[in-house]
C-alpha cells in the first residue's frame, strides 16, 4: 500500500514536471514545425474558426500535412487557409520555478529531518536545574 502511494506522488510528480515546463503558444508553421518536429499541433482554419488536433505534422511545400488526433484520417492543409498553428514550445520561467520549488522542498525536508533527529542538545551549556532538581530544557 505504502509502495502504491510512493508510486503514484511519483509519477504526479513526473507529470508534473513534463507539462510545467511547457506552454502552447502560437508558431509559425513554416519554421516552427521542420525544426522542432513537435508530436501535436493546433490548427485554426481561416474560414471557419474551427480547430482541429494534427499529430505528426509535415510541412510539404505550401502544405501542412498529418493525422488527425484520434484517427487515421489524413489530413492536408494549404497553410494559405490556415488562420494559426499553436504548438507546446519550452516555457524557460516555468522550468525555473519547477527547479526552485523543488530545491527549496528538498532544503526544506533536509533541514526538518535533522531539526527532529537533533533533539533538545544544548551542546554542553548548562542552564541549571529547577527547585525540584530537574535540569532546564533549554536557556
Amino acid at each position: 500500500m505504502r509502495n502504491l502511494a510512493a508510486s503514484r506522488l511519483v509519477g504526479l510528480g513526473l507529470a508534473v514536471g513534463v507539462t510545467a515546463c511547457t506552454t502552447v503558444r502560437p508558431v509559425q508553421p513554416a519554421e516552427y514545425i521542420p525544426k522542432y518536429y513537435p508530436d501535436v499541433v493546433w490548427v485554426t482554419y481561416a474560414d471557419s474558426n474551427s480547430e482541429v488536433l494534427i499529430d505528426g505534422p509535415a510541412i510539404y511545400g505550401d502544405t501542412l500535412r498529418g493525422t488527425r488526433q484520434g484517427g487515421a484520417d489524413s489530413v492536408a492543409i494549404p497553410l494559405g487557409e490556415v488562420r494559426s498553428v499553436r504548438a507546446r514550445t519550452p516555457d524557460h520561467t516555468k522550468t525555473a520555478l519547477l527547479v526552485g520549488a523543488t530545491v527549496a522542498g528538498s532544503v526544506a525536508s533536509i533541514y526538518f529531518l535533522w531539526a527532529s533527529k537533533a533533539g533538545s542538545n544544548t551542546a554542553g551549556v548548562s542552564c541549571g536545574v529547577d527547585p525540584d532538581g530537574r535540569p532546564y530544557m533549554s536557556c
